[in-house]
């Protein structure tokens, strides 16, 4: 399967977004 690359950035991007909630969340909780 082909990956485009605009598609392939719009993933890594919602990846970083998921881990930077991820990564905040337990700081707010403290």
């Amino acid at each position: 399967m082909v990956v485009i690359g605009q598609d392939f950035h719009q993933e890594v991007q919602l990846e970083a977004l998921w881990l930077r909630l991820l990564s905040l969340h337990p700081a707010h909780a403290v």
